[in-house]
């Protein structure tokens, strides 16, 4: 049975791709988080140990479980633009990127999935966005993202270290903390309150959060080291109608105020060509927009009635 260490393993998209290799793989778990409240329906046994990756013990905690895959999700997320966060990037986005790397020297690796962002386009670009555009990131997260593929590809070229890159566009599902728009909606429904948000007229695409592990365990295959891949649906939807739409699922419609500013630099659309993950990886997203809203509504919603101090409520 492979060894598969996951950073960031006890956060939204790492405990769905957890769960999906429970019984196929032994997992350690790399992740600073407080709560395990994602993984403790997982049936089986994960190791976790809670570590930031710039911390002195990651090189024997990384010696002591010899991974031959490492899936690296474990970052500083969030998309904002104040000057603030550029040192919280810097350190968990760059350093710590590094620092794994270098914990992973002489250990014998067989492969290593790096999750960057669509981010690191920026608003210079114009979608669909395609690998050999060149990046203008825009937040202090995208340009510690673009940073950590960098060493991604440092290491790979120079070093012959069995490095992938995937660019992940924007991800939905359960289990997502609320402080993105689709479970802050679901969550504001559920809650009764009002929901304040721009006028929604720029395009994203969404991704099921079950497309994206299937993307990451399809990216551990050997042709995929070396690359940069973009992974996404590629079709843009305007915010506003995602809006419309899980309010339209939802049995309680609250009041929406379309009343907050755009964001300076707005990306007004955003979304991918995967054509290189269809011909590198065989991946294609099988989830549409609305069967995979219905899922996580529906998950949401059992989730409500059953405990309200749920992480995913903006508790525990």
């Amino acid at each position: 049975m492979d060894r598969v260490l996951i950073t960031g393993g006890l956060g939204f998209l790492g405990s769905h791709l957890a769960r999906e290799l429970t019984g196929t793989a032994e997992i350690l778990i790399l992740d600073e988080g407080k709560s395990e409240e994602r993984i403790m329906d997982i049936p089986g046994s994960l190791r976790v140990q809670k570590m930031g990756l710039t911390d002195p013990a990651l090189k024997a905690a990384v010696k002591d479980f010899e991974p031959d895959t490492v899936f690296h999700l474990g970052a500083f997320t969030l998309p904002y633009r104040e000057k603030s966060f550029l040192r919280t990037s810097m350190e968990s986005n760059v350093f710590g990127t590094l620092s794994l790397l270098e914990s992973l020297e002489n250990i014998g690796v067989k492969s290593f999935v790096y999750a960057s962002s669509s981010e690191v386009y920026g608003s210079a670009n114009k979608a669909p966005f395609r690998e050999d555009m060149v990046p203008r990131p825009t937040s202090p997260y995208s340009v510690g993202k673009l940073a950590g593929e960098h060493y991604c590809m440092l290491y790979h070229d120079t070093y012959g270290f069995p490095a992938a890159v995937l660019r992940l566009f924007n991800i939905y599902g359960p289990w997502q903390t609320p402080n993105r728009i689709i479970p802050e909606l679901i969550v504001s429904c559920l809650k009764k309150q009002t929901f304040r948000m721009t006028k929604g007229e720029q395009t994203r695409e969404f991704n099921y959060v079950k497309d994206i592990v299937r993307a990451l365990i399809a990216a551990t295959a050997e042709k995929a080291t070396g690359e940069i891949i973009n992974v996404g649906c590629g079709k843009g939807v305007a915010i506003k109608d995602v809006v419309a739409n899980i309010l339209s699922m939802m049995s309680n419609p609250i009041n929406v105020e379309a009343s907050l500013p755009y964001r300076d630099n707005e990306i007004w659309q955003m979304h991918s060509d995967s054509t290189k993950a269809l011909k590198l990886l065989g991946w294609k997203s099988l989830y549409s927009i609305e069967n995979g809203l219905q899922e996580t509504v529906e998950w949401y919603r059992k989730r409500w009635n059953s405990n309200r101090s749920s992480i995913c409520f903006g508790g525990v």
